[in-house]
């Protein structure tokens, strides 16, 4: 049998996502069933946390600041590990035109209004409510915020997109509207407006 020894104890409920931060001495993870982001720090041994107001599923640490951004099962936060500070962004919805970058006008109209022909619906995965065109807007809306995010700010995180196998005509595998070619798309015009040739990914 191995021998070992329990070297931090973190009582955690469901501990995942470890990080370490070997330039600032610290190590990450989250508990994602007791919904907390916790820090343990060598200059002051001991566990930090900070509690969340819902499940959390990872961290992304920023190194260089002590920061962090959390996945909420609502959306994305940032806490301000050194002040802690905990704010949520919510994701717009998408506007028409936003979609129309890579959608075709019916099949985004079908959407909005619930007209999308049987087959189609199946396709996609699951029926059409109100409520599945509000997510869906926003998912897009999110990572649309998350690029223009990452572009200013370098570095940023969407929790509820990749909802790539949506085609420009069509919905399939649970995708409804195609997230990514959207932003990607939007991205370019911006980046392009701003007189600039090359467009970081």
């Amino acid at each position: 049998m191995l021998d070992f020894k329990v070297a931090l104890r973190i009582e955690a409920s469901l501990g995942e996502g470890l990080h370490w931060d070997d330039a600032r001495g610290m190590l990450w993870m989250v508990d994602i069933q007791g919904c907390r982001l916790l820090r343990w720090r060598l200059d002051a041994p001991g566990w930090e946390e900070w509690q969340m107001p819902q499940r959390i599923g990872w961290v992304l640490p920023d190194f260089s600041s002590g920061t962090a951004l959390v996945g909420l099962q609502e959306g994305v936060a940032r806490v301000e590990a050194e002040c802690p500070q905990l704010a949520v962004t919510e994701a717009p919805p998408a506007t028409e035109g936003e979609l129309a970058l890579a959608h075709t006008p019916a099949y985004i109209e079908a959407v909005a209004q619930g007209t999308l022909p049987p087959a189609a619906q199946r396709e996609i995965g699951f029926p059409w409510s109100e409520r599945m065109v509000a997510r869906s807007r926003r998912s897009v809306g999110a990572t649309i915020a998350a690029a223009r995010a990452a572009l200013s700010d370098g570095v940023s995180a969407q929790l509820a997109g990749g909802t790539h196998h949506a085609s420009a005509d069509k919905g399939s595998g649970y995708c409804v509207f195609n997230d990514v070619a959207v932003a990607a798309r939007l991205m370019q015009a911006e980046w392009h407006r701003l007189g600039r040739r090359t467009l970081p990914v």
